[in-house]
């Protein structure tokens, strides 16, 4: 399947969390664009994902630090 890059524009009519976005993005190097499909892939998995029961929260926490570095 041939894969499409599509943009959308999205206003943020919140200018708090529009600041919020912007240093997040900031922090974490990324355009804000990026930041936000970021922050939506996130809540999607955790929404509609189900837990791992072979990962241990311990484990799911280091994990996450390790993609932060």
């Amino acid at each position: 399947m041939a894969e499409t890059n599509q943009s959308q524009l999205i206003r943020v009519p919140d200018d708090e969390a529009l600041s919020m976005i912007r240093i997040l993005a900031e922090q974490d190097l990324r355009s804000m664009g990026a930041e936000v499909a970021w922050l939506i892939r996130q809540e999607y998995a955790r929404r509609y994902s189900q837990p791992n029961p072979s990962v241990t929260l311990a484990e799911a926490v280091e994990a996450g630090e390790s993609v932060r570095k």
